[in-house]
């Protein structure tokens, strides 16, 4: 067994970091489909409910998740594109309920 490991070891030390990087990849591009999945079901909401209704507060989960993700980028883009959706979904969003 330990014949086996002593000839592992080498070539485990040198792809370990390759598998890692390919992982936080892998993950970062999960985070991101899913912040864009998020943040187009919240961006739907609000077009199908009246004005009122506080549904434009759900954006704070996309940012939430973005704030987790290592693309340093990724949270100024996602506040960005959350705030330009809560002003279009105030403007073409159905009237809302009267006070």
């Amino acid at each position: 067994m330990r014949k086996i490991y002593d000839s592992l070891a080498p070539r485990l030390t040198k792809e370990l970091p390759r598998i890692a990087l390919k992982l936080e990849t892998l993950t970062d591009h999960t985070f991101t489909m899913v912040i864009v999945v998020l943040i187009v079901l919240v961006f739907v909401l609000d077009l199908l409910t009246p004005l009122g209704l506080v549904i434009w507060t759900l954006y704070a989960i996309p940012l939430g998740l973005a704030s987790w993700c290592s693309m340093r980028c990724l949270l100024p883009i996602t506040a960005g594109v959350c705030s330009v959706l809560v002003i279009l979904g105030y403007f073409y969003s159905p009237p809302g309920i009267s006070y």
